[in-house]
């Protein structure tokens, strides 16, 4: 069995809840979350809300989220704690990334310091896909989990695409009111074009567990 280089990899990413904007960013894992997060941190003031643990320690103010442990909140675990005034009336967006891409990214993200990985990736591929253990890990969720509802309808106001992310987050800021400005690259992962990774099992594997991002988010392998 191969090791689970990836397993004792922590996550720490950033919702941030803008009181002074209303708005509210949902981060999902392996999306740019951090080029996102830097770029809206200069318009936040005092009192707009964060759950980070990377490069900076912020929690949110209620007990059910900050017990998480981490950044990657769910829609349906924010909303109910900021009460309907709140979600209805604030500008909710998210990125969203082709699965095929995220999920490259996702291995080489967890395997960063494992060089077996880059000289032979599909195994670790296939463990990843198939070891229940990983299918636990917040950074392997689905997308369509952070925004979507039981009923599998979108909670949010906008979802933007990681493959045209200044275009975007120009349209978020504009929405917002706030200056946009240009993107910084940050906390990236290294590894070659997502398609040169893939066998027809792989496929078949990621567009199984990755089904309802594919609906939801209008992607396929070779977009």
């Amino acid at each position: 069995m191969l090791s689970l280089v990836f397993a004792q990899t922590k996550t720490y990413k950033s919702m941030i809840i803008s009181h002074t904007h209303k708005l509210l960013f949902v981060a999902i894992p392996k999306t740019a979350t951090h080029a996102i997060r830097f770029a809206l941190r200069p318009h936040l003031a005092a009192d707009d809300l964060e759950q980070v643990g990377l490069f900076v320690k912020k929690k949110m103010p209620f007990h059910e989220i900050s017990e998480l442990g981490h950044g990657h909140i769910k829609c349906t675990e924010i909303a109910s704690v900021l009460g309907p005034e709140i979600w209805n009336s604030y500008y909710k967006f998210a990125i969203v990334r082709n699965p095929f891409d995220r999920f490259i990214s996702y291995c080489a993200f967890m395997n960063v310091n494992n060089p077996k990985f880059e000289e032979n990736p599909t195994p670790y591929l296939y463990n990843a896909l198939l070891n229940k253990q990983t299918h636990k890990h917040i950074l392997f969720t689905p997308q369509s989990d952070f925004v979507c509802n039981p009923s599998g309808e979108v909670m949010i106001d906008f979802v933007g695409k990681y493959e045209e992310l200044q275009k975007s987050y120009d349209i978020i800021c504009e929405k917002t009111g706030i200056e946009s400005t240009s993107l910084d690259v940050i906390n990236t992962s290294k590894h070659k074009a997502y398609k040169e990774y893939y066998n027809d099992e792989l496929i078949e594997l990621v567009t199984k567990h990755y089904y309802k991002d594919f609906i939801n988010f209008n992607y396929s392998f070779h977009f």
